[in-house]
This record gives C-alpha cells, structure tokens and sequence, in this order.
C-alpha cells in the first residue's frame, strides 16, 4: 500500500481529544500526577511547615518563599491551565469542517473543508506517540497533528499505518 486516505469530521470532540493526545505526549497522566501532588506538598510546606519550625530544611528565610513559587508553578502548569484549557474547549462550539488526510511515501498532505492545505514532509517528522485517543505526530517545525483513534478500522490498521509512516520516514532521510 503506497498510500492512506482518511476523512474526518473536526469537531468540539475532536479537538477535546487532541487536548488530552497533547497532554498525553507532554507527559503521561501518572507522572502529571506526581508532579501536581509534588507542587501541592511544596505549597504546604512553604505556608506550614516553614513558618512553624526553624528546624526545617530550608532554614534560609528564602527558602519558604522558593518552595512556595516552585509549588504553585506545578500545580498551575500541570493542573490548573490543562483544566481551564479542556473547560474553554467544552465552551464554544468550534464549528464542523470536513478534513481528508492523504498519507504518501514522501509528504502528509492535510486539506480542511476546501479552504486550507497544509503539506508536511516526512523528514521533518519529529515524534510519533501513540496515545488512548489517536495518533499524535510532531514536526520539527512546532506543528503537530492528530488522527483520532476512530479513523483506523482495527489496531492491526493502526500498526501497519504507524509502521508505513516510520519507513517513510526513514526513506525521506
């Protein structure tokens, strides 16, 4: 098979699953976990602990004051901004357009609706992650595109059109 044809629909869902694929390829819900549950103990120990005992292991006045901004850096960056972006994204209605995805040897060939073309080449083919939601693929040039998880009619489709794109990839080099 020389190349995959997909059409798809870009909806509120849509994008709401590649919100998550983007988190997902950032870094894995466990380990957001731990980092927002790290930022947490920071901020109790920074308002807490720190003013409570001059034994503490920030014993520098500092030390509060920095446990407490890395905390908050954490929990906004990890939890809170992730949080508002999915609310915002359940908010409005982005509309529907209709997407066909061209898949050959050499490029990615995405069209919206008619009224937008983007081509990429293989080689600038950063990142591949498969993810619960789809397919997510980074290009060295911060673009990044999402195959939701519905287009491939079994895992085995998914495999071979993973497999397809990483030879291209290699081919492309």
């Amino acid at each position: 098979m020389n190349e995959f044809r997909y059409f798809f629909e870009l909806n509120k869902q849509y994008f709401l699953d590649e919100e998550k694929s983007r988190l997902y390829t950032i870094l894995k819900p466990s380990y957001r976990f731990a980092v927002v549950t790290w930022g947490i103990c920071l901020i109790f120990n920074a308002v807490y602990i720190i003013p409570s005992s001059s034994s503490s292991i920030f014993v520098r006045p500092w030390g509060g004051t920095l446990s407490f901004v890395f905390g908050i850096i954490m929990v906004f960056g990890f939890w809170l901004i992730p949080l508002v972006r999915r609310f915002r994204l359940r908010m409005v209605d982005p509309g529907s357009a209709t997407v066909s995805v061209l898949v050959t040897s050499n490029h990615l060939i995405v069209n919206v609706s008619g009224t937008r073309k983007v081509v990429s080449n293989w080689y600038e083919l950063k990142k591949i992650t498969k993810t619960p939601k789809g397919i997510f693929l980074s290009f060295h040039n911060k673009s990044n595109f999402f195959l939701p998880e519905k287009l491939f009619k079994s895992k085995k489709e998914k495999d071979k059109f993973i497999k397809f794109i990483l030879a291209s990839k290699i081919q492309a080099k």
